[in-house]
């Protein structure tokens, strides 16, 4: 098995520490065993590809198809070398050979957060990103996100609905919030297919 790239982020938000998004990051590597995936579960930020490359000594024809049908690497092959630029959200997905969309055998799921980018105005509002511009096919074309925080009761509020920018700035004209820096903030985001919304979308992201 070779080495991996691993990548964390939680997308919590403060006034005192963001992240940045990692858009010139080498892809984390997901190994395609018989009959595995390594990691089998993924965790990383948006702005990191990940690219799914055969184990060493695999032997056996794989594919990788999303439960949501977001992304697929198409005919089962012995040579998989499949490249995506995923947005945020959880991605389940399976080998359609060896793997089944309730998780059973050859299965595995992507964890991809959204990334933060630099505080604007004196720190009243952050810049976030839940999409990024990666060379390789996205895994959808339009974002819900939602946040919670301060007055919230800690339950989740709708930020944007369908929306197909890939990023906004959390606070500003106090939409959705009037940002309160050092105060917490989580926020989530969520991929889907504009031709097809109801069917075609990741759970919440991290």
């Amino acid at each position: 098995m070779r080495g991996r790239i691993p990548i964390a982020l939680a997308a919590l938000v403060t006034g005192a520490l963001l992240a940045s998004p990692a858009s010139a990051a080498a892809p984390a590597i997901v190994d395609v065993g018989d009959d595995f995936y390594a990691p089998k579960k993924y965790e990383g930020s948006i702005g990191t590809d990940v690219n799914w490359l055969p184990d060493v000594g695999a032997a056996d024809e794989h594919n990788v198809l999303a439960n949501s049908k977001l992304f697929d690497s198409g005919s089962l092959t012995t040579s998989i070398d499949y490249t995506i630029s995923p947005s945020a959200g959880t991605f389940a997905y399976y080998c359609s050979s060896h793997g089944t969309k309730s998780g059973n055998g050859m299965a595995g799921t992507l964890k991809v957060a959204p990334a933060f980018g630099s505080m604007k105005r004196g720190g009243s509002f952050v810049a976030v990103n839940w999409a990024s511009d990666g060379s390789f096919a996205k895994t959808g074309d339009q974002y819900d996100v939602r946040w919670k925080g301060p007055g919230t009761k800690g339950k989740y509020k709708n930020w944007l609905k369908n929306t197909a920018d890939g990023g906004g700035d959390f606070g500003t004209g106090n939409q959705p919030t009037n940002y309160k820096p050092n105060k917490k903030y989580s926020i989530q985001a969520r991929s889907e297919d504009s031709s097809k919304p109801k069917k075609r979308k990741s759970g919440w992201s991290p």
